[in-house]
């Protein structure tokens, strides 16, 4: 099954431009084209379309993931850091009395 009847109305609908002495740069040669092909065609793109989206989805999310065991890794050592700072002044409080 081919798109003859599409190529045809495209023609029809070129025509003015014939007449007036334009040369169409492109052959209308999609009616050698089976629909299924164009089909898949179509299929394949969208797949890929959906392919680079989950991509940047995936991308995103590993990016807030990474952000955030970052934050958490900084928090932990601030936290070591202000205990061990608390526990040394502790320590010098205790030996001044």
């Amino acid at each position: 099954m081919t798109i003859k009847n599409i190529s045809y109305k495209i023609n029809m609908s070129n025509n003015f431009l014939m007449k007036m002495n334009y040369i169409l740069p492109i052959q209308i040669s999609i009616a050698q084209i089976p629909v299924n092909s164009i089909l898949w065609i179509l299929m394949n793109n969208t797949r890929q379309i959906l392919i680079n989206n989950m991509r940047q989805i995936l991308v995103s999310n590993m990016q807030q993931i990474l952000i955030s065991s970052t934050q958490q890794i900084l928090i932990n050592t601030m936290h070591k850091i202000l205990t061990s700072s608390i526990q040394q002044i502790i320590i010098n409080i205790m030996q001044q009395i």
